[in-house]
């Protein structure tokens, strides 16, 4: 499927009353239908339907629905340059990952959005080591994002200065 006939699916999935803004109800179909949009780069759309899926999370109490919609419209902010922000949705993900049961894969899902912004806005050294120890333990090899995880922490690596953990860490995506 080419991303504009993804995103012409998605615009006809929003218009249906049928598609729930909760994650906890319409989780997968929302995620999917926002994931569409990000890979269709229509980031601006992308990022309202998961700040309208973290309206309705909020407003029903739902701190896992506020995890999933926090990490995934981190990555529609972090794509739009919107650094501030993206890195607001990881801090949200992370904080709320470790007392929300379930969500610990998710706090594994914005670790790419995380190194990305850390290393775009210059980072201390001090704070691109934590951000690679915290992936390590954070990343699920089970996820699709795991490849974005080991793409950035390769950049940061190199980054860093550490060339050969940079060209392994990039081996491993495949």
């Amino acid at each position: 499927l080419d991303p504009e006939r993804a995103a012409k699916l998605a615009g006809r999935a929003m218009a249906s009353p049928a598609l729930s803004h909760d994650p906890m109800t319409g989780g997968e179909s929302m995620i999917m239908v926002g994931a569409a949009l990000q890979a269709a780069e229509r980031l601006e759309e992308s990022e309202d339907l998961f700040r309208r899926a973290l309206d309705v999370s909020r407003s029903n109490g739902s701190a896992l629905g506020v995890v999933a919609a926090a990490c995934m419209r981190s990555a529609s902010r972090y794509r739009r340059g919107r650094l501030k922000g993206a890195a607001a949705d990881v801090e949200t993900v992370v904080e709320l990952a470790g007392h929300v049961n379930g969500a610990e894969a998710l706090a594994g899902a914005v670790v790419a959005v995380a190194l990305a912004c850390a290393l775009e806005r210059g980072a201390p050294d001090d704070e691109l080591e934590a951000l690679l120890a915290y992936s390590e333990t954070a990343m699920d090899p089970d996820l699709v994002v795991t490849g974005q995880v080991l793409i950035w922490r390769g950049a940061v690596l190199e980054a860093l200065g550490r060339h050969e953990e940079a060209l392994t860490s990039l081996l491993q995506c495949d």
